[in-house]
Formats: structure tokens, C-alpha cells, sequence
């Protein structure tokens, strides 16, 4: 509680100090209202609730529909609350991240390319993100079914977190894989390659190797 008060209070002073709203995004809702630990029951029942939050400051809560394990003051009948509805991704946004990306496959007109990429992935907006990644890792595979069995084959129309351990389950265990793991679960910025490498006490080229393995949940900006 004393910690929650602490934020509130910085929130509120960076908000007057910067004289715009502080946003608080908070995501995955839905994965701590179904998750058995009892720290995520507890993150759960010291979210702030809308009499405690000033004017300045404004939480964004991401996840699935109303759960019975949600606190019970986050209902529609809270006047306090605005809710909004993300409808699933449709044909039309597909086609506009192929487009935006310059994805295409000869004799295969964008359309049906769409139409595929949703049968095989789903609606998911994750699923379809990564398929699009994926697609542009294969832009010159010229073919159709390749691309598609290479979804397939990679998870992706499953849950999502089977894709994640898919790629982690291609690269064999080694202690520079962990250790690299280990830095992007808990970094916030970009890490020089050079610095990887001296942390895994790996050359360049084996730690971008394993980088490369991770696409594209980890990706390479001027190959550094």
C-alpha cells in the first residue's frame, strides 16, 4: 500500500511538473486474474481504484473481457471507467501490413494472401504480427505453400506462446542462449551486439547467430 501511495503521489507531481496526463498502461489482465500464483491475486487487489487517482493520471488496462477474478470495482457500472472494445483483425488490416511492409508473392494477389494468413493464424493481432514477420523473412521464397507450411511449422496457428517456444526449442541450450535471454527479459533499450558478446564471453558471430535464431522477437538494427 505504502508503495502504491509512493506512485501515485511521483505520478501526479511528473503530471503537474510536465503539465500533461501521466499514463499508466498496465497489460495482461486477464493472465493474472486466471494465473494460480498468489502474487498475481495480490497485484490484482492493490490496483488503485478510480477514487484514488487524480485527475492528472489515467490507467490503461489491457486484457481479455470482464473476469469474475478482475476486482469487483472494475464493472461497466462504474461511471468512472471507460471501456473499449478492440474488435479481432480483420482481412482489411492484414492486407494493410502487407501492403505497408512490401510483402508480396508472385501470381498471388494480396487479397487471397490475406485470406490465407487469417485461416492458417487466426484473428489474434499476435498471431498475425508475427506471421507478417515471418512473411518478410521469406519474401523471396517465391512460393505460396512454402510460405504457409513454414507457419504451420512454426506454430503459429496455435496459442501464441507455442510459437515463442518454438523458436526458443530451435537454437540447442547453451549458457550465451540463457544469458541472452536472461538481458531481454529484463532490458528496456536497445543492447549493442558488441555488449552481448562481452557479456556472453562469445565472438560477434556466435552471438549473432543465436540473435538471428531469436527473430523476430529479437531484431537487429545495421547489423549491430
Amino acid at each position: 500500500p505504502e508503495l502504491r501511495e509512493n506512485a501515485l503521489k511521483f505520478l501526479s507531481l511528473y503530471a503537474e511538473k510536465s503539465n500533461k496526463t501521466s499514463f499508466v498502461f498496465i497489460d495482461g489482465m486477464d493472465h493474472a486474474a486466471r494465473s494460480q500464483y498468489a502474487a498475481n491475486k495480490t497485484f490484482l487487489s492493490q490496483l488503485p481504484m478510480p477514487n484514488e487517482i487524480e485527475d492528472n493520471i489515467k490507467f490503461i488496462f489491457v486484457g481479455q473481457p470482464l473476469h469474475d477474478k478482475y476486482p469487483t470495482w472494475l464493472s461497466k457500472d462504474n461511471s468512472n471507467i471507460q471501456f473499449i472494445n478492440l474488435p479481432t483483425l480483420e482481412k482489411e488490416d492484414v492486407l494493410m501490413l502487407l501492403d505497408y511492409n512490401n510483402i508480396s508473392i508472385p501470381n498471388v494477389d494480396l487479397e487471397s494472401l490475406s485470406d490465407s494468413i487469417i485461416t492458417v493464424v487466426g484473428n489474434n493481432a499476435l498471431n498475425i504480427i508475427f506471421a507478417i514477420y515471418e512473411a518478410k523473412r521469406y519474401i523471396t521464397c517465391q512460393s505460396f505453400d512454402f510460405l504457409i507450411e513454414k507457419l504451420k511449422e512454426r506454430k503459429l496457428d496455435g496459442q501464441i506462446e507455442r510459437y515463442y517456444e518454438w523458436i526458443v526449442n530451435s537454437i540447442d541450450e547453451n549458457l550465451a542462449l540463457l544469458k541472452i535471454i536472461f538481458m531481454f527479459s529484463f532490458s528496456s533499450q536497445k543492447i549493442p551486439l558488441t555488449q552481448i558478446s562481452l557479456i556472453c564471453n562469445v565472438d560477434n558471430l556466435c552471438a549473432q547467430y543465436i540473435l538471428n535464431k531469436l527473430y523476430p522477437l529479437v531484431q537487429c538494427e545495421n547489423d549491430s
